[in-house]
Parts: structure tokens; C-alpha cells; sequence
């Protein structure tokens, strides 16, 4: 435990955060207001309802709809649970934090106003470091969607990664 702390302390430039409570997520941790009423929601909230996490190996092939948290240090954190992309809960969005998107063959490069370029997959939901309370997804298209956060359910991942 200790020499994973120390490595992702390495990595990420500050302490784990610990996240990644054994309790199902319950309807209204993050928020029990319908709509756009949502309150703010912290980084912290959203590690301990979607968490574990683990650091994101290069080029780790990650379950469909798992979500990812991107810090503004560069490094990636892999949820151990899903998110069901409902597209009526996403808007299209230009959200001020990413400069740039670009799409490349499966996959589309998001550029932060950070000047950190990440990788996803196409319809993969994202949460930035400085913006907890959005969930962000890139369509095949180009199109950024995005959604509160609120709006997704963890779903245990239905396969695990190491």
C-alpha cells in the first residue's frame, strides 16, 4: 500500500485521495436536485462514488463506458466502474477547459487549456481534474457532449482490469 501510494504520488504530483468506498452508490450522493439545480459537486465526491481507481498504463485498453478522470498534470485514472452513455442526459458543449479535439482513426486527442493532450475513445465519459462537477464525452463526429455529473450511475465494470 505504501509503495503504490508513493508511486502515484510520483505521477500524479500530489497524495492519493483514497477513493473507491466498498457501499453502492446510492441516487442522490452527489446531489438530489433534478435538472440543472445541481449543487457543486468536488473532485473527492466524484473519486469515492465511481472509485477504485488506477493509474492508466500507456495505451491500456479501458471497458467501454468506463469513466476517466484526467488530471491537469497529464495523468489518466481509470474507474473500476461504468457509466451508461444516455444520450438524451448529454448535451454538445464547448466546455472552456479543452482548447482543442481532433478525431484520429478510433479515437479522438482532447487538448486542455492545461496543454495536456489525452487520448480516449470515442464515446468515452471524462471527468477533468479542475472541473469535477462535468462529465465530457467526444463523439465520432468531433462533437464534445457533456453532462452533470450527477446524471451518471456507476455500474461495476464488466471486466477488470489490473
Amino acid at each position: 500500500m505504501i509503495v503504490s501510494a508513493l508511486v502515484y504520488m510520483a505521477v500524479t504530483g500530489h497524495p492519493p485521495l483514497m477513493g473507491g468506498s466498498e457501499r453502492p452508490a446510492q441516487v442522490g450522493d452527489l446531489g438530489d436536485h433534478p435538472g440543472d439545480e445541481f449543487g457543486e459537486t468536488t473532485l473527492q465526491q466524484v473519486v469515492d462514488l465511481f472509485g477504485p481507481w488506477h493509474i492508466r498504463v500507456d495505451d491500456e485498453d479501458v471497458p467501454q463506458g468506463t469513466l476517466l478522470l484526467l488530471h491537469q498534470n497529464g495523468a489518466v485514472e481509470v474507474s473500476s466502474t461504468t457509466v451508461e452513455f444516455k444520450p438524451a442526459e448529454w448535451q454538445s458543449s464547448h466546455p472552456f477547459t479543452l482548447q482543442e479535439v481532433s478525431v484520429h482513426g478510433n479515437t479522438a486527442e482532447v487538448r486542455t487549456n492545461q496543454q495536456h493532450t489525452f487520448t480516449v475513445d470515442f464515446d468515452q465519459p471524462f471527468v477533468l481534474e479542475q472541473e469535477p462537477n462535468q462529465a465530457h464525452l467526444v463523439h465520432d463526429d468531433g462533437t464534445v457532449y457533456s453532462t452533470p455529473i450527477q446524471q451518471l450511475r456507476p455500474q461495476p465494470s464488466s471486466e477488470t482490469t489490473t
